[in-house]
């Protein structure tokens, strides 16, 4: 498997039990969520002997329902100050502009992020995720990525940021970046890969039917969608039996 090309390594695969809190608020990228969550889960089912590696919690700034910025409600998720102090890895999700500047001016998840970042093994983003951690500074001096439509902005408000606008994600430990929605996937098995191993994000990868492993390095950019864009769609027509086929 590919390893994170021109970035430093990261920690040595081991079978300690790491506790995952992915952090949303209303307006966030369903995906951006629910896909992290996914990859570290289903990675607990490859273990060695049955043996978990993560423990994986939804987390927002007050606990209980937020809304994605399709309407889906994600119920439950634990507030900031329930969070256990032995949080290994802290993801902060995407969403759309009016959720991002309603964290940005209320300021409350900032300051606790400021506040609790040296306590985090790894502190993530997924794609407009960047801009939470860039307003509490965190990236500061740093490279970073973030989706695609969204490069030139972040790299307007903070001119310190180094944006990275090819990357898929960056690794700048303890900070680690991805970009656009689906990256976050290929960061996260990244991680896990650290973690457990190759065969164990391999084996994650292959039940998320995922076509393939990326590099960090990979374009945003995909040259088969690209392709696919100038050319004729073929659609599908039902046929007897419920059958599919081509016209």
């Amino acid at each position: 498997m590919t390893k994170i090309s021109q970035n430093p390594p990261m920690q040595t695969p081991s079978p300690t039990l790491r506790t995952i809190v992915i952090l949303g608020f209303d307006g966030i990228q369903a995906l951006d969520l629910v896909g992290p969550m996914e990859v570290f889960t289903k990675a607990n089912t490859y273990c060695p002997a049955g043996s978990p590696a993560y423990r994986v919690l939804l987390a927002s700034q007050r606990g209980g329902n937020i809304v994605s910025n399709a309407g889906l409600c994600i119920a439950a998720t634990e507030p900031l100050a329930a969070l256990p102090s032995s949080v290994d890895t802290l993801i902060v999700a995407g969403g759309d502009e009016a959720g991002l500047r309603k964290v940005a001016e209320e300021g409350e998840l900032l300051g606790w992020l400021q506040q609790q970042a040296g306590s985090f093994r790894r502190l993530a983003s997924v794609c407009t995720g960047a801009f939470v951690l860039a307003a509490a500074g965190l990236l500061k001096g740093r490279r970073a990525a973030t989706h695609w439509s969204a490069c030139d902005t972040l790299q307007a408000m903070w001119p310190d940021i180094e944006v990275d606008r090819d990357a898929i994600y960056t690794a700048e430990p303890p900070f680690y970046t991805s970009a656009g929605v689906t990256t976050g996937l290929d960061l996260c098995l990244a991680l896990v890969e650290d973690d457990c191993g190759a065969q164990v994000a391999l084996n994650v990868a292959r039940d998320l039917v995922l076509f393939m492993r990326r590099p960090g390095t990979q374009a945003q950019f995909s040259m088969a969608l690209r392709a696919q864009g100038v050319r004729r769609h073929v659609k599908l027509t039902p046929r007897r039996h419920g059958k599919l086929t081509p016209p």
